[in-house]
């Protein structure tokens, strides 16, 4: 447990007026328990948690911002760690949540931050997986689309591997370019915008 964290616990009970017996006694806790979480000896989750804040009068997120701390750095490495998405797309929402897991409680921003770039990798690879589906099942399903696309690109004299290269490069550099100009953001200490976005976290 964070040693900030148990600090800010005894500061609130000090400002309360409370002991640390009279803590335990609203909390329904030990007094060892009281007197270990203040120590930074454990860290107190769930239930414990929840008695602590509610005998002091706070709400957990409270007391976990209280023990938060400004780490720009961290924020603008979340943020590029969704140019994984180049090497597959799912990658680019798997690499920012695995570091909001673990920041989460500790980064202030991070959680905003790091639900926006999730749920806009998350969408980003959606609309991937659902365009290469469609481009596998239209000459199947002779929809026609595949074809028109391949005769105009022929039409205009337009080599035939650029015919990928349009259908994905629009959203990949569209993508990058969010990740670019967010990172800019973060630095700058401004809000971050991504869009479009299904919001899959809130």
């Amino acid at each position: 447990m964070s040693a900030d964290l148990a600090k800010q616990i005894r500061n609130i009970r000090n400002q309360k007026g409370f002991s640390q017996e009279v803590l335990a006694e609203k909390t329904n806790l030990s007094l060892r328990t009281i007197q270990r979480v203040e120590n930074a000896e454990s860290e107190p989750r769930g239930d414990t948690l929840l008695r602590i804040t509610e005998a002091l009068e706070v709400t957990p997120d409270q007391l976990l911002e209280w023990n938060q701390v400004e780490d720009q750095s961290t924020l603008v490495v979340l943020n590029l760690s969704a140019i994984g998405f180049l090497f597959t797309p799912i990658l680019g929402a798997i690499l920012p949540l695995i570091i909001w897991i673990t920041k989460k409680d500790r980064v202030k921003n991070i959680d905003e931050i790091g639900k926006k770039v999730i749920n806009f990798q998350l969408t980003f690879a959606v609309f991937i997986y659902a365009l290469e589906s469609f481009l596998y099942l239209a000459p199947v399903l002779e929809l026609g689309l595949n074809a028109w696309l391949v005769g105009l690109f022929n039409y205009l004299n337009i080599p035939p591997f650029l015919f990928q290269a349009f259908i994905y490069g629009i959203p990949y550099i569209f993508n990058l370019g969010y990740i670019i100009l967010n990172t800019l953001r973060i630095r700058a200490g401004e809000k971050i915008n991504y869009f479009p976005s299904i919001r899959l976290m809130r």
